[in-house]
Protein backbone atom coordinates (compact mmCIF):
# COMPACT_ATOMS: atom_id res chain seq x y z
CA UNK A 1 0.00 0.00 0.00
CA UNK A 2 1.24 3.22 -1.04
CA UNK A 3 0.15 5.64 2.17
CA UNK A 4 1.15 9.33 2.16
CA UNK A 5 2.89 10.18 5.34
CA UNK A 6 1.33 12.55 6.91
CA UNK A 7 3.87 16.07 7.41
CA UNK A 8 5.22 16.59 10.58
CA UNK A 9 4.05 19.83 12.09
CA UNK A 10 7.40 21.99 12.61
CA UNK A 11 7.83 21.67 15.91
CA UNK A 12 7.75 26.02 17.55
CA UNK A 13 10.16 28.11 18.58
CA UNK A 14 10.21 29.85 22.37
CA UNK A 15 9.22 32.85 20.42
CA UNK A 16 5.97 31.09 19.06
CA UNK A 17 5.04 29.66 22.34
CA UNK A 18 5.95 33.45 23.94
CA UNK A 19 3.31 34.28 21.74
CA UNK A 20 0.47 32.22 22.65
CA UNK A 21 -1.72 34.32 24.87
CA UNK A 22 -1.23 37.42 22.76
CA UNK A 23 -2.34 34.83 19.61
CA UNK A 24 -5.50 34.51 21.71
CA UNK A 25 -6.16 38.07 22.74
CA UNK A 26 -5.85 39.06 18.85
CA UNK A 27 -8.53 35.94 17.64
CA UNK A 28 -10.97 37.29 20.45
CA UNK A 29 -10.14 41.28 19.41
CA UNK A 30 -11.10 40.76 16.11
CA UNK A 31 -13.93 38.27 16.67
CA UNK A 32 -15.77 41.53 18.65
CA UNK A 33 -14.43 43.55 16.16
CA UNK A 34 -15.92 41.61 13.39
CA UNK A 35 -19.60 41.14 15.26
CA UNK A 36 -19.29 45.29 15.78
CA UNK A 37 -19.09 45.31 12.41
CA UNK A 38 -23.03 45.81 10.45
CA UNK A 39 -23.37 47.14 6.63
CA UNK A 40 -24.65 50.29 7.70
CA UNK A 41 -27.03 51.44 10.55
CA UNK A 42 -26.75 51.67 14.14
CA UNK A 43 -23.72 52.68 16.39
CA UNK A 44 -21.30 50.23 14.17
CA UNK A 45 -20.08 51.50 11.36
CA UNK A 46 -20.00 50.29 7.86
CA UNK A 47 -17.22 47.93 6.48
CA UNK A 48 -17.27 45.93 3.14
CA UNK A 49 -17.93 42.37 2.45
CA UNK A 50 -14.20 41.94 0.86
CA UNK A 51 -13.19 43.82 4.64
CA UNK A 52 -15.25 41.48 6.29
CA UNK A 53 -13.85 38.54 4.46
CA UNK A 54 -10.21 39.70 5.28
CA UNK A 55 -11.10 39.69 9.33
CA UNK A 56 -12.71 36.19 8.83
CA UNK A 57 -9.29 34.61 7.03
CA UNK A 58 -7.08 36.26 9.57
CA UNK A 59 -8.96 34.93 12.19
CA UNK A 60 -8.62 31.41 10.73
CA UNK A 61 -5.54 31.63 10.06
CA UNK A 62 -4.64 32.91 14.08
CA UNK A 63 -6.49 29.89 15.16
CA UNK A 64 -4.68 27.55 13.48
CA UNK A 65 -1.31 28.99 14.32
CA UNK A 66 -2.64 28.65 18.33
CA UNK A 67 -4.21 25.47 17.79
CA UNK A 68 -0.93 23.88 16.39
CA UNK A 69 1.17 25.57 19.37
CA UNK A 70 -1.25 24.09 21.95
CA UNK A 71 -0.77 20.58 20.01
CA UNK A 72 2.86 20.90 20.22
CA UNK A 73 2.45 21.68 24.27
CA UNK A 74 -0.23 18.53 24.40
CA UNK A 75 2.78 16.55 22.94
CA UNK A 76 4.64 16.53 25.86
CA UNK A 77 4.58 13.41 27.44
CA UNK A 78 6.08 14.52 30.85
CA UNK A 79 2.94 15.92 32.77
CA UNK A 80 5.35 17.94 35.24
CA UNK A 81 7.23 19.45 31.81
CA UNK A 82 3.66 20.25 30.35
CA UNK A 83 1.62 21.79 33.01
CA UNK A 84 4.99 24.16 33.36
CA UNK A 85 4.42 25.04 29.67
CA UNK A 86 0.98 25.99 29.92
CA UNK A 87 0.84 27.56 33.59
CA UNK A 88 3.73 29.85 31.76
CA UNK A 89 2.95 30.36 28.30
CA UNK A 90 -1.00 29.92 28.11
CA UNK A 91 -1.75 31.06 31.46
CA UNK A 92 1.08 33.68 32.00
CA UNK A 93 1.83 32.72 35.39
CA UNK A 94 4.49 34.29 37.76
CA UNK A 95 7.34 31.74 38.68
CA UNK A 96 6.32 32.11 41.83
CA UNK A 97 2.57 30.97 41.06
CA UNK A 98 4.03 27.91 39.09
CA UNK A 99 6.61 26.61 41.83
CA UNK A 100 3.93 26.59 44.73
CA UNK A 101 1.19 24.90 42.21
CA UNK A 102 4.28 22.53 41.36
CA UNK A 103 5.42 21.73 44.87
CA UNK A 104 8.40 22.87 44.15
CA UNK A 105 10.43 24.76 47.07
CA UNK A 106 11.71 27.81 44.36
CA UNK A 107 11.07 29.78 41.97
CA UNK A 108 14.30 28.03 39.85
CA UNK A 109 12.80 24.69 39.65
CA UNK A 110 10.16 25.72 37.18
CA UNK A 111 12.50 27.73 35.19
CA UNK A 112 14.68 24.51 35.09
CA UNK A 113 11.62 22.53 34.14
CA UNK A 114 10.63 24.99 31.07
CA UNK A 115 14.36 25.03 30.03
CA UNK A 116 14.25 21.20 29.88
CA UNK A 117 10.90 21.25 28.17
CA UNK A 118 11.90 23.84 25.57
CA UNK A 119 15.36 21.84 24.95
CA UNK A 120 14.08 18.32 25.14
CA UNK A 121 10.85 18.91 23.10
CA UNK A 122 9.43 22.02 21.34
CA UNK A 123 12.43 24.36 20.10
CA UNK A 124 15.14 22.05 18.98
CA UNK A 125 16.76 25.26 17.44
CA UNK A 126 16.40 27.42 20.38
CA UNK A 127 18.43 30.70 21.35
CA UNK A 128 20.06 31.19 24.57
CA UNK A 129 17.87 34.21 25.88
CA UNK A 130 16.64 34.69 29.19
CA UNK A 131 13.17 33.00 29.88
Amino acid sequence: MNRKKKAKEPLPTEAELKSIRSLKREIDELRIHLASIKNGGGRAYFASDRYKSLLCERIDTLRSIYERLLLAVERIEDSRLRRVVMMRYVYGWSWQKIAFQIDASSESTPRLLLKRALDAVCCPARDNKKL
